[in-house]
């Protein structure tokens, strides 16, 4: 009887104190809710204060970079031995020209160009006076301290800026001589801090973005005239303000904007509502999840303890080590993967110095994982002249295949125009084959040195036909699986078959051509060799 009294006693304790622990919990989580809440509206006013901040900062150095450029261009028509002083303390400079127009006809009365910077990017000065002729319309200095400004990057190949100034400050003289200052634009975003996720862009009262964050906006020149933003930016009252507004695909954005003053350009941030305020929601989910977690352990430690269980909990520090060889974070993926190998890089490594020869490969690299990337790949590894590439994103094997060579075809695309443009004495040229299958990909190594790799028949396959290139005077080769996959989208021609080494038998591979809806896509492998002037 008394156990049975003790039992009900006990039954009893623990059914009130899980009640009472339940409503504890309860409470404790709807004033963390609450607070958190309101916290919440406070964290948004400041990101938004913070991010108005930022960019009118941005705008404040855009306003002294002109500045300084203004008086540098004053000082040029009085400088005789200066012009070394003024690459040399200006980095950014590309060229200065002192330009004058009389009876229509323009006459160039002193130039400055900076050789380092003019090699290393590998444009010459004829590029320049080209890319200044076609943008000659658009310097047309209005004011004494006000410069025109041009995005001159679609002509020139590379993110570059022009400012025109009025060569003396007396605007009583008539027709004074402009010069004209051409930089490279990234100085004009150097103290901007890179975020994929925001895009901060200065643009010019028209609404062309001449600087800033895509790259991919300054190069291609775009308008912004129609952006709300912008519109906002250069008709308010104010020179600086936020705008909630939706781009033609509905999307919501938050921007922000800054004109330091009538007739010079502005700056812009805007990213999408949703990512720019993650963090404080993030922050409310984070502070009910620590508290739901500290309350539950507190109620199981009282509720073992009000049964009478004694139980000592011991921690222990346990130190996990890797073995000298594993693999970590792996994982068995359906990809298409493809295998380059470029050819007369040992060239450019003899006929320029270490400094100018890099500067040509990178360029030539910068193109090629651009071209990875837009069409949805992932760059593996670059290991000399050999660059391996992963398309496994999508989901389906078509898909991955389609990218995989159409991101061939615009690499080969893209080395026959920059060979074409700049008539090197080493062109380059390529090798390309693709397979696709089964891949082992992860982080490989051990714990003190691991890298992501991948692993499997696939890769070796892919290396093995891209050097049959070489034998069949082709430049792109893909395997059957990947013919299976294009061959309804892609000119493709069948090679005779060939003994590949490690293989039992013989393989047949299929060369790429070009794509079916280009109609000035070659047909055969002797037009393809004429068309891009293959050297395999």
């Amino acid at each position: 009887m008394i156990r049975k009294s003790v039992r009900r006693l006990r039954a009893t304790r623990s059914r009130i104190l899980l009640t009472f622990s339940f409503l504890l919990l309860l409470s404790l989580i709807s004033f963390v809710f609450l607070v958190s809440y309101l916290y919440k509206s406070d964290i948004r006013l400041r990101i938004n204060n913070n991010r108005l901040l930022q960019t009118s900062a941005s705008a404040n150095s855009l306003k002294t970079s002109i500045d300084t450029y203004g008086a540098i261009a004053r000082m040029v028509p009085y400088s005789r031995q200066l012009d070394d002083d003024l690459l040399t303390d200006n980095g950014a400079i590309i060229s200065i020209h002192t330009l004058t127009t009389k009876n229509n006809t323009t006459t160039i009365l002193k130039k400055i160009i900076n050789p380092l910077f003019v090699e290393s990017n590998m444009i010459t000065e004829e590029n320049l006076l080209s890319a200044l002729h076609k943008n000659r319309d658009f310097f047309n200095v209005k004011g004494v301290t006000i410069p025109s400004l041009r995005n001159i990057s679609p002509e020139l190949g590379i993110p570059a800026i022009s400012m025109a100034f009025s060569a003396y400050k007396d605007p009583s003289k008539s027709k004074p001589p402009i010069i004209i200052i051409t930089i490279d634009a990234a100085s004009l975003i150097s103290s901007q801090v890179p975020n994929e996720q925001i895009q901060s862009l200065i643009v010019t009262p028209d609404g062309t973005v001449i600087a800033g964050n895509p790259s991919s906006a300054v190069e291609q020149r775009l308008s912004l005239a129609e952006l709300p933003i912008v519109h906002q930016m250069f008709t308010s009252q104010v020179n600086n303000g936020q705008l909630n507004f939706k781009d033609s695909q509905g999307t919501q954005y938050t921007g922000y904007f800054y004109r330091y003053a009538d007739g010079y350009p502005g700056v812009i941030s805007f990213t999408e509502t949703e990512t720019i305020f993650a963090g404080s929601d993030l922050l409310l989910y984070q502070n009910l999840l620590i508290m739901i977690i500290i309350m539950s352990v507190a109620i199981l430690c009282a509720f073992i303890f009000l049964r009478g269980k004694n139980a000592s909990v011991k921690i222990k520090k346990i130190k996990k080590r890797l073995p000298e060889t594993s693999f970590t974070s792996s994982s068995y993926d359906k990809a298409a993967f493809m295998y380059l190998n470029f050819q007369s890089f040992a060239g450019i490594t003899q006929q320029f110095k270490p400094k100018t020869a890099r500067a040509h490969i990178n360029n030539y690299m910068k193109r090629i994982i651009f071209s990875i990337r837009t069409a949805g790949g992932r760059t593996n590894s670059i290991l000399g002249d050999v660059m391996t590439a992963m398309f496994s994103f999508s989901g389906r094997p078509e898909t991955n295949c389609e990218k995989a060579v159409l991101c061939a075809i615009m690499i080969r695309q893209k080395i026959y125009n920059y060979n074409k443009k700049h008539n090197r004495k080493f062109p380059i040229s390529m090798r390309c084959g693709i397979n696709t299958g089964s891949i082992l990909a992860g982080d490989i190594g051990t714990a003190n040195c691991h890298n992501y790799g991948v692993i499997g028949d696939t890769i070796k396959k892919a290396s093995h036909i891209e050097h049959l290139n070489s034998l069949l005077g082709t430049d792109i080769l893909i395997t059957l699986p990947v013919y299976r996959n294009v061959k309804e989208k892609f000119y493709l021609q069948k090679m005779k078959p060939i003994q590949i080494k490690g293989e039992s038998g013989t393989m047949t591979v299929w060369a790429v051509l070009g794509r079916k809806d280009d109609r000035n896509s070659p047909k055969t492998v002797e037009e393809l060799q004429k068309r891009f002037a293959l050297t395999i």
